[in-house]
């Protein structure tokens, strides 16, 4: 069936192609395994191509026709979602296509992410669908959009903690205070986040709120956004020699001769506190870094970001 021409017919979507993907996801796990192990794992580049086109079309010709249904709920969809993992799954070993063709703006545009992410992290019985377990279709628009909606759940339950607290007459303030000198402003982050982190890491999840010492001010987000930047200009600029920039490309690379780990300690603090808090950093790394942070394999032309002269020395010297 999977086969028939006519899938390919827009015309028969509604009649058709969702009920036959809503059959196969409904089948037993054993008979789905060798479905997808023995057709579609098999299947030349082409129809991979095809079936890619066939799964994305068939989701938004459905959200077209039927703009006011629940994609949580809806068989169709879900179906399709579910067989579009397959594609994912053979993609990433044989790379056809690029990751952004995963992207289906129609379900990031109808996606409700706090009933998307509470099906997803507290999963019941009766929980819906959630897109959160099918991440490929997500853009990186939306899953910086359900990080912070985490994040607000995570602080809402620190606040709601402290005031319990509070009403046991134990004093648990609902944020935490980084107070820094900006002449010392490296030292001091250091010692702040290590005293943080050696009393109670989990109070790195309440809200963030920065004090620059011997100034007036509370912070009700700027301070805390400038303190983030000033750290980052800190720590790659060339004072403190963690990075290489590479003049052409203008990236940055990590150097081999820095000895002092604490600062790249803080970094990686830094970077997380500031993903958890919504501030976007000007960090220049290449794909490369990003890569292995995701646990993928990097490639040589992964290197053609980052040294175009070094990339183009190696692939003479392969070709010889």
């Amino acid at each position: 069936m999977l086969e028939h021409p006519k899938l390919l017919d827009e015309k028969y979507y509604p009649r058709f192609t969702g009920q036959l993907y809503s059959a196969i996801v409904n089948l037993p796990p054993s008979s789905q395994l060798f479905l997808k192990e023995n057709y579609v794992f098999k299947l030349d580049t082409p129809r991979i191509v095809e079936l890619h086109h066939v799964l994305q079309n068939y989701i938004v010709i459905r959200l077209l026709e039927s703009p006011k249904i629940i994609i949580n709920e809806d068989s169709g969809i879900t179906s399709a979602t579910k067989l579009l993992a397959w594609v994912w799954e053979i993609n990433k070993k044989l790379a056809i296509l690029p990751l952004t063709h995963f992207y289906n703006q129609m379900i990031n545009d109808c996606i409700q992410i706090p009933y998307d992410f509470t099906n997803w992290i507290k999963p019941t019985r009766t929980s819906k669908f959630t897109f959160c377990l099918y991440p490929f279709i997500l853009n990186p628009e939306i899953k910086s959009k359900i990080l912070n909606y985490e994040a607000y759940l995570s602080k809402k339950q620190k606040t709601q903690e402290a005031i319990q607290m509070l009403h046991q007459g134990v004093l648990n303030i609902p944020y935490v205070i980084i107070t820094v000198r900006r002449e010392h402003l490296i030292e001091d982050s250091i010692n702040m986040i290590s005293a943080i982190i050696l009393n109670d890491p989990s109070d790195l999840k309440k809200k963030l709120r920065v004090h620059f010492d011997g100034e007036q001010g509370i912070d009700e987000g700027g301070l805390q956004k400038e303190w983030f930047q000033l750290i980052v200009e800190d720590l790659f600029s060339i004072k403190y020699g963690m990075f290489i920039q590479d003049n052409e490309t203008r990236s940055y690379w990590f150097n081999h001769k820095a000895e002092d780990t604490e600062e790249f300690v803080l970094l990686g603090n830094v970077i997380a506190l500031a993903i958890y808090n919504g501030v976007i950093l000007d960090l220049h790394f290449p794909v490369i870094v990003y890569k292995k942070l995701c646990g993928v394999k990097p490639a040589l032309e992964d290197l053609a970001e980052f040294n175009p002269v070094c990339y183009l020395l190696l692939t003479l010297f392969v070709n010889l």
